[in-house]
């Protein structure tokens, strides 16, 4: 049961560390890539909200970090620098790293909240964890869980409303872009 426990935390590591690695240095502009991103991100918050969001205090958490990323990701769109594609190369982009830099900051240390949590015990995570995955009762008290969790679900709401903004706005400069005239 350990070593599931330290997969676990391994892939979660992984992924945040190339999750992180997008959020600074330039990147090639792909409009398509754009689109794709930001299409599962709308699939993937609907699904999420559809599961976790029980109540109207769920959704109040949910929606308000939510409507703070498409603050968010509109201020990131204005302040990312897009270089339109020269000598060959594909346009490209800079995210703002102070954006990236928190939005990293803030899902490392709830993720590590929330994983000391389930290391030392003594939460209803940790007994809900614990539980069979195939048991429905134990599924509902994991989405007890989480709709109990604040944090967590304003969390989520701020960095689905953020990526999905700014996938949809990458997408936009992008075609603004191709649409412009170039300099001769």
């Amino acid at each position: 049961m350990n070593w599931i426990v330290l997969a676990i935390v391994v892939l979660v590591a992984v992924r945040m560390y190339f999750r992180i690695r997008k959020q600074f240095g330039v990147q090639p502009l792909r409009p398509r890539k754009h689109v794709r991103r930001a299409i599962f991100l709308g699939i993937a918050g609907y699904a999420i909200a559809h599961i976790f969001v029980r109540s109207g205090e769920a959704a109040m958490w949910m929606g308000g970090g939510a409507l703070g990323g498409v603050v968010l990701g509109v201020v990131g769109v204005t302040l990312a620098r897009i270089e339109p594609a020269r000598d060959g190369q594909e346009a490209r982009y800079t995210p703002n790293p102070w954006i990236g830099a928190v939005l990293s900051a803030l899902l490392i240390g709830r993720v590590a909240w929330r994983l000391g949590k389930l290391a030392f015990g003594g939460s209803a995570a940790a007994a809900a964890m614990a539980m069979p995955t195939g048991d429905p009762a134990a599924q509902m008290r994991m989405v007890d869980v989480l709709q109990r969790s604040p944090g967590t679900l304003l969390l989520l709401g701020l960095l689905l409303g953020y990526n999905l903004c700014f996938q949809v706005g990458l997408a936009v400069q992008h075609a603004r872009l191709s649409r412009a005239p170039t300099p001769s």
